[in-house]
């Protein structure tokens, strides 16, 4: 089977929902795609009873993988083996807590660069970001692949289509 190149964004749930943040990240990813001509993948890890709101949120395609609660090191293993199975020139997580820290591990691990706080994508596919507080802006492109983070509220929630149904593939292992 041919590898195809997508976008990948790691949806965080709580209690069987999509945490807002990782929303605003699909639908920057919705963004990008529209710029790049790429599929959007959306994951889940330990949380497959969310993926059916993935693909009503407008991914392409939904990868659940199984893990037994939130570790850090297991879920960034399993980003990282998505990041480079797929060939994804980027990996968009929401910024929570998690999130930042997923990303870091990610972009050590396969050796790339990492936006961290993006508000928004420039038509030339940089990341503008804020500085010194808010006082300034600044636009950041990663040379190659990378990974980035989405501040929250900045790029809004996806609309849903109702009934909307996606590829699922539910058995992109345990790393």
């Amino acid at each position: 089977m041919e590898k195809q190149a997508m976008i990948l964004v790691y949806l965080e749930t709580a209690d069987g929902q999509i945490l807002k943040v990782s929303l605003e990240a699909l639908n920057a990813a919705k963004k990008l795609a529209a710029q790049t001509g790429k599929g959007v993948a959306a994951v889940l890890i330990g949380d497959a009873a969310a993926a059916a709101s993935a693909g009503v949120y407008g991914a392409d395609e939904v990868l659940t993988a199984a893990a037994d609660g939130y570790q850090a090191e297991t879920y960034a293993a399993i980003l990282a083996e998505l990041f480079a199975r797929y060939e994804t020139p980027c990996l968009l997580l929401g910024s929570s807590r998690d999130g930042k820290e997923l990303a870091a591990r990610v972009s050590a691990r396969a050796g790339v660069g990492c936006v961290t706080d993006a508000m928004d994508l420039t038509a030339g596919g940089g990341w503008v970001r804020s500085v010194y507080g808010g006082s300034l802006q600044e636009t950041v492109s990663i040379e190659g692949r990378g990974v980035v983070t989405v501040r929250s509220g900045t790029f809004g929630k996806p609309e849903e289509t109702a009934g909307r149904t996606v590829p699922h593939n539910a058995h992109v292992g345990h790393v």
